[in-house]
């Protein structure tokens, strides 16, 4: 089953309306973590490869807001980036999830929760990647995220935005409601959903356990 606790054990998001950002690298803070469950992943050089736990990590950029018709910053609406990515056991040193953790946990005070990490300073490094859709735009993806000096950290505002944490083993429907829909069509539509606690919580009937689909040999 999934969980946020990875001792228990890359999608960009932009809105239309807003300026493309530049690359390079944003101050932001953790704002979001959501268990999204399991699923499939792509084939790695023709090989299958077992469908893993995934997670959505959003940051909040501290300095680059949405715009009004005129091109003036929104003050209270700060530009958020996203990224997906395969959540792996803390000692998966290679894996990204483990990386993304390190930079936030650095002392590995928190056991691998993701859930506890929210509110951490960080840079985001954003990369522009064309649309393979319209060659005309581009999508913003996290590149990588590093360490904030702490002298940085002390000037960093607050998040404006409460941050929110979403675990399938311990759902808060409050949270998984006020998620947008094509978030809640992901978790829902994961490959554990039917046996989940969400179901559950849902008025779901239970579903058969596909732990069994879950390869516990790790490939790093």
């Amino acid at each position: 089953m999934m969980t946020l606790k990875t001792s228990k054990l890359e999608v960009g998001s932009r809105n239309e309306n807003a300026p493309t950002l530049e690359p390079g690298s944003y101050p932001a803070r953790l704002v979001q973590v959501i268990d999204l469950g399991v699923h499939p992943q792509p084939d790695f050089q023709g090989d299958a490869k077992p469908p893993k736990p995934m997670i959505m990590l959003t940051y909040e950029l501290v300095d680059q807001f949405m715009q009004d018709e005129e091109g003036n910053d929104i003050k209270d609406r700060p530009r958020w980036i996203s990224e997906q990515l395969p959540l792996f056991p803390l000692y998966s040193e290679r894996a990204k999830s483990t990386k993304r953790y390190a930079v936030m946990d650095v002392n590995g005070t928190h056991s691998g929760d993701f859930a506890a990490l929210l509110n951490s300073p960080v840079l985001v490094n954003i990369v522009n990647n064309p649309n393979k859709k319209d060659p005309t735009k581009v999508w913003e993806n996290v590149g990588n995220v590093t360490l904030m000096r702490a002298s940085e950290v002390k000037k960093l505002p607050p998040l404006v935005n409460e941050p929110k944490a979403f675990d399938m083993d311990e759902p808060d429907l409050e949270v998984f409601n006020s998620l947008p829909d094509w978030i809640k069509d992901k978790i829902t539509n994961s490959l554990e959903f039917g046996s989940s606690e969400l179901n559950e919580a849902l008025g779901g009937e239970p579903a058969t356990m596909v732990d069994e689909l879950l390869d516990d040999e790790i490939p790093f």
